[in-house]
Parts: C-alpha cells; structure tokens; sequence
C-alpha cells in the first residue's frame, strides 16, 4: 500500500506557506545559517515571484488564445 505525504497532495504555494509559518514560530532573533526574519522574507520573496509566474503563465494562455498565430512565422 502506498501512502502520500501530505507535502506531495499540496502545491507549491501551500508547501511554501506551511514553510514561512514554521519559521514564524521560532523565536525571533533565533540564529542559523539564516535569522528568522531573513529566512521569513526568503520564503515571502520566492512566495511573490511564484505568484507572478502564475500571472504571466495566465497572461501568455490569454494573448496566445487571441492570437494563435502571433507566435508563429512563416520563413
């Protein structure tokens, strides 16, 4: 029997936000490799820049709708 982790049923931006909130609970000023609160915007950083890849994979689906054959030439 094969069981799935919980990790592997959630998307990127779920992982990413059980991630960012497990940081939250350390204490603050607690030292690593990164501090909490450097390790928090890390985490908001990559959460930003995976929600406007989102936006722009939506945007090219849009305009590549519109205009199928804007993409492509004839040589």
């Amino acid at each position: 029997m094969f069981v799935y982790s919980t990790v592997a049923l959630m998307g990127p931006n779920e992982d990413l936000e059980i991630r960012r909130r497990s940081l939250a609970m350390l204490t603050p000023g607690a030292r690593s490799d990164l501090s909490r609160e450097e390790a928090i915007s890390l985490i908001e950083e990559v959460q930003g820049a995976r929600k406007r890849i989102v936006e722009l994979e939506r945007e090219i689906r849009e305009a590549t709708t519109r205009h199928p054959a804007a993409g492509h030439r004839d040589a």
